[in-house]
């Protein structure tokens, strides 16, 4: 398998049936030896390396004493985009169990509910709008949102064409450093709020008990509320002056 670069110290390549045995067992022990990868469902993505497992020529035999054992490792997080859809169809089509997963998606919606104190949002987020990078940055991930729209026949071309590869290695890099974005937001709000000692130690700081209460009235302000009590984040008002916020 020859790596591509895609981005500054970003490589790529992809396993299909033509690397098995000795070589694949290779790239399968660089992967186990990483504390965190990204998962797709196009593929891994391990610190700086991505690889594009091609499930479509390996069938069942990409799973057989290789990625199950990572995917099923315990050691090893996976952060993910919407677990729920990568991880009911490894279960259904190949009895694939995914363990210790980091889903971006739910992190997103716990970080929306403490910055509003408690609301739930009515709709979660597209990735796109997870990831907050630049538009430009992110044109991969609207060109593979399209294509899975309009043209869905262009994913069976093989071999591959590079253009597709490329887009593919992108949406699964962008998910690493959205990692624990909702507990160092928490910690950083908790140093923020917390400005004056408490009497004890285990005293709950003041400002902490007024946050949910300051943060509800900044959201009621910023967002619509539905007739099932969410908030429309996509309708958002204009950013009201001050707000408590959680960074």
């Amino acid at each position: 398998m020859s790596l591509r670069r895609c981005v500054p110290c970003v490589l790529y390549g992809v396993i299909s049936s033509t690397l098995l045995g000795h070589a694949l067992s290779t790239y399968m022990m660089h992967i186990r030896k990483q504390q965190v990868i990204e998962i797709g469902a196009d593929g891994i993505a391990a610190k700086n390396k991505g690889y594009l497992f091609d499930i479509l020529l390996l069938g069942a035999r990409a799973f057989k004493n290789s990625l199950s054992m990572i995917l099923e490792n315990n050691h090893i997080l996976k952060v993910t985009y919407s677990c729920r859809r990568i991880a009911g169809r490894l279960r259904a089509q190949f009895g694939v169990n995914v363990t210790n997963v980091y889903d971006t998606q739910v992190a997103d919606i716990l970080c929306f509910y403490t910055e509003t104190g408690g609301f739930l949002p009515d709709r979660v987020s597209t990735l796109q709008e997870v990831v907050k990078m630049p538009s430009s940055r992110l044109s991969s991930l609207k060109i593979r949102s399209l294509l899975s729209k309009e043209d869905k026949e262009v994913w069976y071309i093989r071999p591959c064409p590079a253009s597709l590869l490329k887009i593919m290695a992108l949406s699964v890099i962008h998910l690493q450093p959205l990692r624990l974005a909702d507990y160092t937001g928490l910690v950083d709000s908790y140093l923020s709020s917390s400005r004056e000692e408490p009497s004890s130690v285990l005293e709950l700081p003041r400002e902490l008990r007024e946050l949910k209460h300051m943060r509800q009235e900044w959201a009621i302000n910023r967002y619509p509320v539905t007739e099932q009590g969410l908030l429309e984040r996509s309708n958002s008002r204009p950013l009201p002056p001050s707000h408590p916020k959680t960074t």
